[in-house]
């Protein structure tokens, strides 16, 4: 009889054991649901303020870049084409850095070509897949996970964790005008965190679009400032230039 005792004792352990994990899941499930359902209205609410860009299917910008040197900063004028969804051109100086899918050259003014190593291709590309328009755009590319509230600037924002085939990014959304504040994320090639933030939004052609920019890396470290001057939407691309 007492071995039955133990014996049934013991399945009742387990039982309850059992009960307790499966209801831990539970609430790891229902944490999880109640964090994208969240995250996918905050997102709707953000592709809203940006405005019209349902139909954008390319931007050409035009404005200087700041980056820090030993000695100093180093200030230069920048054009860059972004055709989404996978080819992107960055012209500067005597110069161009032009990307292509999966594949990137540089040109320079003399007319001729050079491959570009594996990890500049993904470093660039990486910038292209981080444009704010490009990530609305394609909300559905995305696990959309609501992580909490916090601030920025002074202001009060909603923290949204953004993940795609293994990796992740994290936007931070002002509350009151339901625009991104920062973006941070890892660097493709690097592997450290940086940390972009837009500062200032201009309304071109009914969308609202970052026009002054900063990023830091895990340091502190300013990595560059983009400030810009001109903004295009759906230019006409020579085929030829990519």
């Amino acid at each position: 009889m007492k071995k039955d005792n133990r014996k049934f004792i013991l399945i009742y352990i387990l039982l309850l054991l059992s009960c307790l994990v499966m209801a831990e899941d539970f609430n790891k499930f229902k944490q999880t649901k109640e964090q994208q359902y969240k995250g996918n209205i905050i997102f709707d609410e953000m592709v809203l303020a940006m405005g019209d860009i349902a139909d954008i299917k390319n931007i050409r910008t035009k404005g200087v870049t700041n980056q820090p040197l030993a000695h100093g900063i180093l200030s230069f004028p920048v054009e860059v084409t972004a055709v989404f969804p996978d080819k992107f051109k960055i012209k500067f100086q005597d110069k161009e850095f032009i990307i292509n899918k999966d594949k990137g050259w540089m040109k320079y003014s003399q007319g001729y070509y050079e491959n570009l190593p594996e990890s500049y291709v993904k470093t660039i590309l990486g910038n292209l897949k981080r444009n704010l328009i490009r990530i609305a755009k394609n909300k559905e590319e995305y696990e959309i996970l609501f992580l909490g509230e916090g601030h920025v600037l002074d202001r009060n924002c909603q923290r949204l964790l953004l993940k795609k085939d293994g990796t992740e990014m994290i936007l931070l959304i002002d509350m009151e005008k339901h625009l991104p504040l920062q973006m941070l994320y890892e660097n493709d090639a690097a592997k450290t965190l940086l940390e972009r933030t837009y500062l200032e939004y201009r309304k071109v052609n009914g969308v609202m679009f970052p026009i002054h920019t900063v990023s830091y890396d895990d340091k502190a470290q300013l990595v560059s400032e983009i400030i810009l001057e001109e903004i295009e939407f759906n230019i006409v691309i020579d085929k030829d230039e990519f």
